[in-house]
């Protein structure tokens, strides 16, 4: 699995060509993101006009120089909107390019996509995958400013985190949303920056919106200049409902929208993704967590199912030992970390079946770890259920509901080898 990091590392390898070479810019950063998804792709091109400039030239490309300037054809393409499709002089691959859309639909330059191609393959299909390609980049620009930022702002905010895992999954749930953003403090600072977005800007700072709707928990709610987007802009929360920064959702726009219908989406995306954190922190952790981490779809599919029909349950995670592997780690959770290793509490439980029963440190969440079983009684690990707290609940009634949960994941669990097994993709909507 090719996390952002590594692709980002990739940019910075493919494109400095100096020892002196500037920081990649997010057009290259987006290319090199592309071609690491799709190995199909053989070449990819960016024609843009960038801000203050006259001259339509490459910011992106893995087959052409950086800084060329645009032919003809590549104006017109920007201009008409019109694709030209045609086999390269070589006769091996299929270029097609077409005219760069942000993610408001706004021709912003030319893209070129070049496919492999032999006599008598199919030209439509080939094209059709090409802009599948294309309009996959425009939901990663938010205009042609963008292009030509950073890749990155803060080198302390690595891509490829969990927040980004969620903006991304979140994005593919809700083909309506163009921008999502999410803004957190730097762990142990009070750098308040860009965690993760779909429109790139990692690691730069929040602007005084931001720190002012963070400070009063009132929301920003602002159609831009143009018309033709609305912004959300609110508190972003963990799963106990603290105030861990900001979440910014940009949906299409035009006079007449109702921008309270907009606002009721945008909060039930932030209470979406409220279910999914632990901590601000929790956003900055790598995904993957370790670098081979378990693929336990099944458990996953359990773990959500759990939480959909579980409102009452903050956290759920399954700590068990994969088939093979030496130690128990977590391989299902709501809240990420698969990989992580079982600690001293996780593992105490597994070998002695005895619950581990504790309130965290703030005082706000109960945990209730317990053995896991499978459907024929056997140990197979644990499972960690956590609730909201506060002083005066309780504990033994908090403790008889994680072994409820664990009673019911049970008897869904035919044995440890079917928490890795393939499943369908169909289960509860988690954004």
């Amino acid at each position: 699995m090719r996390t952002l990091a590594f692709i980002l590392l990739t940019v910075g390898t493919a494109f400095a060509a100096r020892a002196d070479a500037p920081t990649p810019s997010y057009a290259q950063y987006l290319l090199a993101r592309s071609l690491a998804h799709h190995p199909d792709v053989l070449g990819l091109t960016m024609h843009v006009t960038p801000p203050g400039a006259k001259a339509n030239v490459i910011v992106a490309s893995n087959v052409a120089p950086l800084g060329k300037a645009a032919d003809e054809e590549d104006l017109r393409i920007e201009k008409t909107g019109v694709p030209v499709v045609e086999v390269t002089n070589a006769g091996d691959r299929l270029a097609v390019e077409l005219p760069l859309l942000d993610a408001s639909h706004r021709t912003v330059g030319a893209l070129g996509v070049q496919l492999a191609y032999s006599p008598g393959a199919d030209k439509s299909a080939l094209q059709a995958r090409a802009v599948a390609v294309h309009d996959e980049l425009a939901r990663r620009i938010s205009h042609v400013a963008n292009l030509v930022e950073p890749a990155t702002y803060d080198s302390r905010v690595q891509p490829g985190n969990y927040g980004q895992q969620l903006v991304d999954e979140a994005l593919a749930a809700h083909p309506e949303l163009q921008i999502l953003a999410l803004h957190a403090n730097v762990p142990k600072t009070s750098d308040n920056v860009i965690v993760a977005s779909n429109i790139g800007r990692i690691g730069k700072k929040g602007d005084e919106d931001d720190l002012r709707l963070i400070r009063t928990e009132k929301p920003n709610l602002e159609v831009n200049s143009e018309g033709n987007r609305f912004e959300v802009e609110l508190v972003l929360r963990d799963v106990s409902g603290t105030n861990i920064g900001a979440v910014g959702v940009v949906y299409g726009y035009k006079p007449g929208d109702d921008k309270v219908q907009l606002q009721r989406r945008a909060e039930a995306l932030q209470a979406a993704l409220g279910r999914r954190i632990t901590n601000a922190g929790n956003l900055f952790e790598p995904v993957p967590f370790v670098p081979t981490p378990p693929v336990a779809r099944f458990a996953q599919q359990l773990v959500d199912s759990t939480m959909y029909k579980h409102p009452e349950l903050l956290i759920l995670a399954m700590h068990v030992k994969p088939p093979g592997a030496r130690d128990a780690v977590i391989v299902a959770s709501s809240i990420g970390r698969i990989g992580k290793p079982a600690d001293a509490d996780d593992m105490g439980v597994i070998t002695s079946a005895k619950p581990v029963l504790e309130v965290n440190e703030v005082g706000n969440r109960f945990e209730v770890e317990v053995v896991l079983l499978d459907s024929a009684g056997h140990n197979i690990g644990a499972v960690s259920s956590v609730f909201a707290y506060r002083p005066g609940v309780d504990r033994e009634v908090l403790h008889r509901q994680g072994e409820q949960i664990r009673d019911e994941l049970q008897a869904q669990i035919s044995s440890l080898d079917a928490l890795f097994a393939t499943v369908s993709a169909s289960g509860p909507r988690k954004f």
